[in-house]
């Protein structure tokens, strides 16, 4: 039994002029599943975790199984400047995986949060000051 991972990789770009940076191969007319066949270094993809050899399960909504190279490709230029995929690392798919109700944690996006140790400057306050005149030795 092989191991592998499957993958919920969303990209957002802030324009159309800017690629996604892969290419991919396969599709039913060319007798295999749709993979990734390059991943551009320093790229959208790239930063995003995608990888060489990964296979493309869903693209947004629709399963990649039946999907022919040219479908796939007009999918994802549809998708304007989000592109939602599910992914497949370390096996070929199967019917099962490409029917997988895999359900992925919805993304988060990272938020700055100061130490635990700082205090924020609203909730500061001074310590308390004691003003005596009772000196001890």
């Amino acid at each position: 039994m092989s191991t592998y991972t499957m993958l919920h990789v969303t990209i957002q770009r802030d324009s159309n002029s800017v690629p996604w940076g892969f290419r991919m191969a396969g599709g039913r007319d060319h007798g295999g599943p749709l993979q990734i066949q390059t991943v551009n270094p320093n790229s959208l993809s790239e930063r995003c975790g995608m990888r060489t050899n990964d296979y493309i399960l869903r693209i947004g909504q629709i399963s990649a199984e039946f999907l022919q190279h040219q479908e796939a490709h007009e999918l994802i230029k549809r998708q304007s400047n989000v592109l939602d995929l599910i992914l497949q690392r370390g096996a070929v798919p199967t019917t099962a995986d490409y029917n997988s109700r895999a359900n992925f944690p919805t993304h988060q996006p990272a938020q700055h949060r100061p130490p635990a140790h700082v205090v924020p400057q609203s909730q500061y306050q001074p310590p308390p000051q004691h003003h005596s005149s009772q000196v001890f030795i």
